[in-house]
């Protein structure tokens, strides 16, 4: 893109487009398919950079801002960065708008992923959705959106209790004691009506998060394919999938990670604890927290992460699967932040716009190739 047309876009963005500049910037919009995308991608990275203090950016510090804080060598990784930003708000800018015509989109849309769960007791299957609620008393008892008692358990109390939440869905529910718990797509929990008292264990499968209700008489114990999670009271992570890195991590509180060979490794606030399969190697390290919990505030934070990591998150939540025809793709890494709300489409497209990418979308697969391909 010439210098020339990223000051316009800048100015615009800064409601500082003179008439005869409008209409030029116009003009270059309006001449290719391509350009329209990159003005809109531009235009919001403008917004996202806009000084907190007079709303405004200019090009040398939205040229070295992006170099510095979110562009990478890779020009694939660049691209998708800036498709991420796209897809990240909805675009909306203050004042006249440009003249910018539509392009009709043909490519069927995968949506995202909704509110769902099944609670297995015993033999009995119950479905969830965002209009039920678990409710704790002496017994538990599952209730619809007027209230109403559709399931009670208390003749079921010694019966294991599983909440599982299928591809496609998230859902988030309050244990008896009050630790409210979050599971992502293709997750799991056990839990028993009501916890001992001496001790509250449950057992998880997948990315679950949890805010640990306080009590210093009854340590919590959190129950992994290798190895357990134990607490008093505190706010953290763990994800545990099979042939994938078994981690946990901390965002508040303590926590204390004990081995299969009983062995027990502390954590402290911002560090992630990891498990190596293969190696059986365990790390500690300092992290952004906020890059592993921010899928419970409806939104994702990729960073320096493998384009090949970033769909397989995408594909959980959006319930598709994904193919790599380019296998030089699958370790470009790149950083971004995307609504979970966000429609995949238009997305993918963006990327497209940008970036040596391209998606092909069949049904509920999406193939994925460099554009040169032969």
């Amino acid at each position: 893109m010439q210098n020339h047309i990223l000051d316009l876009i800048i100015a615009y963005a800064n409601g500082q487009c003179s008439d005869s500049e409008k209409q030029e910037l116009e003009h270059w919009v309006n001449e290719s398919d391509a350009n329209k995308r990159q003005f809109k991608a531009y235009l919001q990275l403008c917004h996202n950079l806009a000084d907190s203090r007079n709303n405004t950016v200019n090009r040398t510090g939205f040229l070295y801002r992006m170099r510095q804080k979110w562009w990478i060598p890779s020009s694939i990784a660049a691209g998708l960065l800036l498709s991420l930003w796209l897809g990240y708000q909805q675009y909306r800018i203050s004042g006249p708008v440009l003249q910018v015509a539509e392009t009709p989109v043909s490519v069927p849309q995968i949506q995202p992923g909704d509110t769902r769960a099944y609670l297995q007791i015993g033999d009995e299957r119950i479905t969830m959705d965002q209009n039920n609620t678990l409710a704790w008393s002496e017994d538990l008892s599952v209730l619809n959106q007027n209230g109403e008692t559709i399931h009670h358990s208390s003749l079921e109390q010694d019966k294991p209790h599983t909440l599982v939440v299928p591809r496609g869905s998230e859902f988030d529910f309050t244990l008896a004691d009050g630790t409210h718990v979050w599971l992502n797509s293709e997750s799991s929990i056990t839990f028993p009506a009501h916890f001992e008292k001496n001790k509250r264990a449950i057992q998880v499968q997948g990315e679950v998060y949890l805010e640990v209700s306080k009590d210093k008489n009854r340590p919590f114990h959190v129950a992994l394919s290798q190895g357990n999670v134990q607490v008093l009271g505190t706010r953290f992570s763990v994800y545990d999938r099979p042939n994938e890195e078994l981690y946990a991590v901390l965002v508040e509180g303590s926590i204390a990670y004990i081995d299969e060979e009983a062995k027990q490794h502390l954590v402290k606030p911002s560090e992630k604890i990891a498990l190596n399969r293969k190696s059986r190697k365990i790390s500690i390290k300092k992290i952004d927290t906020n890059h592993y919990t921010s899928w419970t505030k409806k939104m994702y934070v990729f960073n320096d992460q493998r384009l090949e990591d970033i769909m397989q998150t995408l594909a959980r939540w959006y319930d598709f699967d994904f193919y790599f025809e380019n296998e030089a793709l699958k370790n470009e890494v790149f950083s971004g932040r995307l609504k979970r709300t966000q429609n995949l489409t238009n997305l993918l497209k963006s990327y497209e716009a940008i970036a040596d990418i391209q998606f092909k979308m069949e049904g509920k697969k999406i193939y994925i190739h460099s554009k040169n391909k032969k």
